[in-house]
C-alpha cells in the first residue's frame, strides 16, 4: 500500500512539472536581452544645438544624463536655448532637464534664449519654472539684461511681462535700461 501511495504520487509530480506548451522544450528559445542603445557619436549638447531630434532622443535612451555638463558647464538645454530649438527642448524639459541649471559663468537656459531672441524657447522655459530674476556671468546680470544689451524687443517685453525687474542691478551697479 505504501508503495502504491509513494508512486502515485511520484507520478503525479512528474506530470505536474511537464510542460504545458506543445513545443519540444528542447527546441525553445532563451528569452532574449533587450538590445542595447548605443550612445551617439556627436555630442548631446551638438545635436541639441542642430535640432537633431533623433539624436538627442537617441542620447537620452542610451542613458546619457538629461543634464550633463560639458567643459564649459553648459547642459544640452542651454545649447537648445542658443539655437532656438523649442521641440527639443520640450523633450528635455519633459525628460527633468533643470530649467535653472547655471553653466560654469552661472548663465542660465533662459539667459541664452534672451541673448538669442528665441521668444518661443523662452515662453516655454519661463513657463516651466525657469527664473527670469536669475543672475549669472561677470557682471551677474538677470536675463532682461542680455535682451536688452542685444536689442531683443520680444524678450524684454516678455520678461517684463512675467515679473523680470527692469530696475534689477548688476555687479557693476547698472540696470538694464
Amino acid at each position: 500500500m505504501k508503495q502504491a501511495i509513494i508512486s502515485t504520487i511520484a507520478a503525479l509530480l512528474l506530470v505536474g512539472c511537464g510542460t504545458t506548451s506543445s513545443q519540444n522544450p528542447a527546441e525553445a528559445k532563451p528569452a532574449q536581452a533587450p538590445a542595447k542603445v548605443e550612445v551617439p557619436g556627436i555630442p548631446i549638447h551638438q545635436a541639441a544645438w542642430k535640432g537633431d531630434m533623433g539624436v538627442v532622443q537617441q542620447h537620452l535612451a542610451a542613458g546619457t544624463g538629461v543634464d550633463a555638463k560639458n567643459k564649459w558647464g553648459s547642459t544640452a538645454l542651454h545649447y537648445t536655448a542658443r539655437g532656438g530649438q523649442v521641440a527639443i527642448a520640450g523633450l528635455l524639459i519633459s525628460s527633468s532637464a533643470d530649467v535653472n541649471a547655471g553653466d560654469a559663468d552661472g548663465l542660465t537656459p533662459l539667459h541664452f534664449a534672451a541673448s538669442a531672441g528665441h521668444g518661443e524657447v523662452a515662453k516655454l522655459l519661463i513657463a516651466k519654472g525657469a527664473d527670469v530674476k536669475a543672475k549669472g556671468g561677470d557682471s551677474k546680470a538677470s536675463p532682461i539684461f542680455s535682451a536688452v544689451k542685444k536689442n531683443r524687443g520680444n524678450i524684454v517685453e516678455l520678461l517684463l511681462a512675467k515679473g523680470a525687474d527692469v530696475n534689477a542691478k548688476d555687479a557693476f551697479a547698472e540696470s538694464p535700461l
